[in-house]
């Protein structure tokens, strides 16, 4: 399964503060495009070539700020590929809530984001 393709930045909400973000963007890209609209993301790992799915199911190599906690806390929802080939939309509350909750530090062990 190549998701290569998957490295953009595909909206920024200045009202709502939120993006829409590809599983497969670096945090340089991501950083990026925040700074461009004078946004800047609420954790930023050290290291820059970290994808953002990387560091939803990773636990963001640790990376955490004190005032909004670790990367994936900040987390709304996201798309999930299933080995069914399924995609689902997850959300904290909701039908899929459960997987919603186990996708931090999982490793992609529930399916892709």
């Amino acid at each position: 399964l190549d998701l290569s393709g998957f490295v953009h930045v595909l909206e920024i909400n200045m009202q709502e503060l939120w993006c829409d973000i590809e599983a497969c963007a670096t945090f340089e890209t991501f950083t990026d495009e925040m700074l461009k609209v004078g946004l800047a993301p609420l954790v930023v790992p050290e290291l820059r070539t970290i994808t953002v799915g990387g560091a939803i199911v990773g636990i963001g190599v640790e990376s955490s700020s004190f005032k909004h906690g670790f990367f994936h806390e900040g987390l709304l929802e996201a798309d999930i590929l299933l080995a069914s080939g399924d995609v689902i939309t997850v959300r904290p509350e909701g039908e899929h809530a459960e997987l919603f909750r186990t996708i931090p530090n999982s490793l992609g062990s529930f399916g892709y984001l």
